[in-house]
């Protein structure tokens, strides 16, 4: 009977653990359901109307079940052009989130599709705002400030990339901005549609959160005319589950990854990921066990501005079985942490069953790494895989720190990674600085963690940059990087290696930093980018050729 009881009662609370965690809104600071001024749980301070706003509108049929589903009441406030409401600035200030992680999300329709207004604020003017959402004539973004991003944390998305197709503007959006400490993503309709990259923790301030206007600091601007279904605040980062619940589940959220159009059949050649994203260095592997071409390659926002000019690029990558029809898959290697300025290039390869991404991190100076200790410039790390396409950061991190070692004035970036067929040893290259040489630092590795220092590889022309290493028949291949691409052969893994007989270069013109991955039928596949406005721009792919005497080629 005892045992009985107590299977009862577990069954019990396991049933109300999943009633709470099924409900992203129950653990909120604050939620306004909008059927009446004093429904705000959370805050004691209710909602205070400003013209023609009215309250506990009730939505009809597939509206009000739409509603419910992502944890409203089918009920919602109605504005008038002009009009607005103020939430006060919560008891104790509770809707002035401090720290590092928040979400902010809402529901929202333009009574006409025409937007150009605030939408949900604690505004100020620049200098002053703690976080805004914000409609323009042809997009919606928000911003958030803090004390370390020497400009206002900010993502936005054309209301053209929004679903439903050609109806973004009248159609009912789901917007949720989250940050979770080392990023800001703005999810519309349950897809990541932009981001920004953290530092340091929330400015906050002392004015009133404003539904439908905005505190310039010389007045109220209110302009939003449309249906708000409900708002809520959390001093956490979200899930991504619990954004899908919020957008409506999986059968109503937009499912697609960030660098996904939605356009059925889309070439990657001379391509870019939608809305404010570019194509960065590249970083193709072919996966043998599944048979597909993996296009890695550094996502780049703001042409390496991103992160007070850190960069914060991160591995996104999509694949494909025919280099016709791709899968874009979540990214490789985020920025998950404040001290990462960027992720710089790397190698992936297939080794025992397990994928490694070898790459390098940028180091934000002041910011500690998870060791505690603070960096100045790249370090060599790297990731795992069962699938090649979910890689898990790996500690140590950083694995490599050259810097500081006899004769290196450089930490170290940009890692390729390759086996001696040999004697089973693994051998790394990493770009660096030798008294005064340009190279590639030299380590060993029997076990790809015990990393012993051999003499470098000296390459001369300044830091030779992101190697490249492949064996294609009889000959083994080193692509040099000093902006473009040269590449240098030899007989064996390791060198010596020389200069070919023939020209050297490859992808001549605009396409930077060329990698390459083996394909079907012995095929090789080159890929870069074409450089606009400093960093980052359009994906390129060429085909490498090998001729018979071992010199290599191009051709579409």
């Amino acid at each position: 009977m005892k045992h009985t009881f107590l299977c009862f009662l577990s069954i019990m609370l396991l049933g109300a653990a999943a009633s709470v965690s099924a409900n992203p809104m129950d653990d909120a600071v604050a939620v306004w359901q909008m059927d009446g001024p004093a429904n705000a749980r959370g805050t004691e301070n209710g909602l205070t109307v400003h013209g023609d706003v009215t309250l506990g509108v009730p939505l009809d049929g597939k509206d009000a079940e739409a509603s419910k589903r992502r944890g409203g009441d089918g009920k919602v406030a109605r504005f008038v052009r002009g009009s607005y409401l103020s939430a006060g600035g919560g008891t104790d200030n509770k809707l002035n989130i401090t720290g590092k992680t928040m979400t902010i999300a809402l529901r929202v329709k333009s009574a006409s599709g025409t937007w150009d207004s605030p939408v949900l604020s604690r505004h100020g003017g620049h200098a002053h705002l703690a976080y805004n959402i914000y409609s323009s004539r042809d997009r919606l973004g928000c911003e958030f400030r803090t004390t370390m991003n020497r400009s206002l944390l900010a993502a936005s998305v054309p209301f053209a990339d929004m679903r439903p197709a050609g109806e973004g503007r009248a159609a009912w959006h789901d917007i949720v901005c989250r940050i979770d400490g080392a990023k800001l993503e703005m999810f519309v309709d349950g897809r990541c549609v932009d981001e920004d990259f953290m530092l340091g923790v929330f400015r906050g301030n002392d004015l009133p959160l404003l539904f439908g206007a905005e505190n310039t600091g010389g007045g109220v601007k209110a302009g939003f005319e449309g249906d708000m279904d409900h708002v809520a605040i959390w001093n956490r980062a979200l899930n991504d589950e619990e954004i899908i619940t919020l957008s409506g589940g999986k059968d109503d959220a937009d499912l697609r990854e960030r660098t996904d159009r939605g356009i059925p059949g889309e070439s990657l050649q001379y391509w870019r990921p939608p809305n404010n994203y570019y194509v960065g260095d590249t970083l193709p592997f072919w996966d043998e066990k599944t048979q597909r071409f993996h296009f890695a390659y550094l996502l780049d926002r703001e042409h390496h501005a991103a992160k007070n000019g850190y960069g914060a690029h991160q591995w996104a990558q999509a694949s494909s079985a025919d280099l016709v029809n791709w899968t874009h898959h979540p990214l490789l290697l985020p920025v998950t942490e404040q001290w990462e300025g960027s992720i710089c290039t790397g190698s992936v390869f297939l080794h025992g069953g397990k994928y490694y991404a070898f790459y390098a991190t940028r180091a934000v100076r002041d910011v500690p790494a998870p060791d505690g200790k603070c960096y100045e410039g790249e370090f060599a790390a790297y990731a795992t895989s069962a699938d090649g396409i979910h890689f898990t950061k790996q500690d140590p991190n950083p694995l490599v720190v050259l810097k500081g070692e006899d004769g290196y004035s450089r930490a170290g970036r940009d890692p390729v990674v390759f086996q001696d067929e040999r004697d089973g040893v693994f051998h790394m290259y990493i770009t660096s600085n030798y008294k005064g040489h340009g190279c590639w630092a030299h380590r060993t590795s029997k076990d790809l963690k015990d990393l012993k220092l051999e003499r470098p590889v000296l390459a001369g022309g300044g830091d030779p940059e992101c190697p490249d290493w492949f064996k294609w028949g009889d000959t083994y291949y080193l692509i040099i990087n000093w902006g473009n691409g040269f590449y240098r052969v030899s007989k064996t893994p390791i060198g010596p290696w020389e200069k070919p007989n023939a020209p050297d270069k490859l992808m001549a013109g605009a396409p930077r930093v060329p990698k390459t991955a083996a394909y079907k039928d012995g095929r090789r596949i080159i890929t870069g980018w074409t450089n606009e406005n400093g960093f980052g721009g359009h994906a390129v792919f060429h085909e490498l050729i090998r001729h018979k005497d071992g010199t290599l080629g191009e051709k579409f």
